[in-house]
């Protein structure tokens, strides 16, 4: 989430430096929603796996918590993917000719590894009451 959050900061930086939109409301936008990637996820899972004794133990489904991270996760991830198109428009950059391969990470990419990186949470958290 840090990632994409950077990288809509960047982009911003670059637009505005090419005289172009203000693009600082997406930003904090994009903020704003990456601690909330941050804080659901300490809310989900809290950083800690715990030993209980037997039958002293509640078992959390984190279905939901993974379908709302999901949702937060496009959320930033358009964002980012918007100011990027707003700065190659102010600062007249055009994407690679057709066929042509870019080597350079997309913004698509990073959230695909942040959708991995949700995914791959457990599907149970064990929480001592």
């Amino acid at each position: 989430n840090r990632v994409l959050e950077m990288r809509a900061e960047s982009f911003a930086r670059r637009a505005h430096a090419c005289d172009g939109t203000n693009l600082n409301s997406t930003v904090r936008r994009a903020q704003i929603t990456a601690r909330r990637i941050a804080e659901a996820v300490e809310a989900a899972i809290g950083g800690k796996t715990y030993s209980c004794p037997p039958n002293y133990c509640t078992t959390k489904p984190l279905i939901q918590s993974k379908r709302a991270l999901a949702g937060l996760a496009f959320d930033l991830f358009r964002d980012a993917k918007d100011i990027k198109l707003a700065s190659g428009l102010a600062c007249n950059v055009k994407p690679p000719p057709q066929g042509h391969h870019d080597d350079r990470k997309r913004s698509e990419d990073y959230y695909n590894d942040l959708l991995r990186a949700i995914n791959g949470l457990p599907a149970n958290v064990t929480r001592c009451p």
